[in-house]
């Protein structure tokens, strides 16, 4: 009688267990150590989403970048292209998935805005980097039916083909979220500078939310985020511990998409394009010698603004 007892409250316990692992949980955004201030300037830091993380992982988001480490314990990535034999050198889109997604590193006190989310990625080598590559990459991923497209690199090329590929994912409800570049001058980067609603062009901020002198600045960039000094693991890539760059800044705002998303799932690009911009906040900062005006997303003026007026269609 006694074995038998122990074993009904056995069975009660795992199956308590196993409900409590699928009951909602919401997300408290956190980023650690030395990049807390990423969240604090959006609005971010320790804000509690109210998104069910079961929903923030059923989002499907692709890194398209060069260089992926998939024997990293801390990120979980798939290899979402065609061609899975080619060897992945270089370290940028590791550094993108980290920020975006990586859990805890014990031997450093980082991890990404969402620690532990799936993130779909498709190398392309530096020496392979074209126009034609790179739209055949955005129609290959879009048919995979990814929900956010993370695009932390750009050419001066305008190809018509480039053009084509971005509206052909965007109308198949992806989310292209790009950075406006490094150039330190007002040139138009592409696909960043296409101004099509669903394209979402990302420039960098300084921790003094003025815009980070090497930043591409035009009238295509829709929004800015953090990209000064953003700390990583050594062991990434062995040399660097700090990087800068709108390239930073990209991952900051997939992340936002993603909640967005998560939250929303019926909404279109060009709405989660307008609500972003929206939400954002409005400032006069420094570009190197000018006076510029420019909008930096906030997390909770997002959410906040979700919550409010799309609960009932819940």
């Amino acid at each position: 009688m006694r074995k038998t007892y122990l074993i009904y409250i056995f069975i009660i316990i795992i199956a308590l267990t196993i409900a409590f692992m699928y009951l909602p949980h919401s997300i408290t955004l956190n980023i650690l150590d030395k990049n807390n201030w990423v969240l604090k300037v959006t609005d971010g830091y320790l804000l509690n989403t109210k998104i069910d993380t079961n929903s923030v992982h059923k989002v499907k988001v692709c890194i398209i970048d060069n260089g992926f480490n998939y024997d990293d314990p801390n990120i979980s990535l798939i290899n979402i292209k065609k061609n899975q034999y080619e060897v992945p050198k270089g370290f940028h889109g590791t550094l993108m998935a980290s920020l975006l997604g990586s859990k805890q590193n014990k031997s450093f006190n980082f991890s990404g805005i969402l620690p532990g989310i799936d993130i779909y990625s498709y190398h392309i080598s530096e020496k392979d980097l074209n126009t034609l590559n790179l739209s055949n990459a955005i129609i290959e991923v879009a048919d995979n039916d990814v929900d956010v497209i993370n695009l932390s690199l750009s050419t001066t090329l305008n190809d018509d083909t480039l053009y084509q590929s971005i509206k052909y994912a965007i109308n198949k409800g992806v989310v292209i979220v790009c950075s406006s570049g490094n150039t330190a001058n007002e040139q138009d980067n592409y696909p960043a500078s296409y101004q099509t609603k669903g394209l979402i062009s990302v420039g960098a901020i300084d921790k003094n939310l003025d815009v980070l002198p090497s930043t591409t600045l035009n009238n295509s960039v829709d929004v800015f985020a953090p990209g000064e000094s953003i700390s990583f693991p050594s062991g990434i890539n062995g040399i660097k511990q700090e990087i800068n760059g709108t390239s930073l800044a990209t991952p900051i705002v997939t992340s936002l998409v993603i909640l967005i998303k998560a939250k929303c799932p019926y909404l279109t690009p060009q709405e989660i394009d307008n609500l972003i911009q929206m939400t954002s906040k409005s400032y006069i900062v420094n570009w190197k010698y000018y006076k510029k005006n420019i909008k930096i997303i906030s997390f909770k003026n997002a959410l906040d603004y979700i919550n409010n007026s799309y609960d009932k269609k819940d």
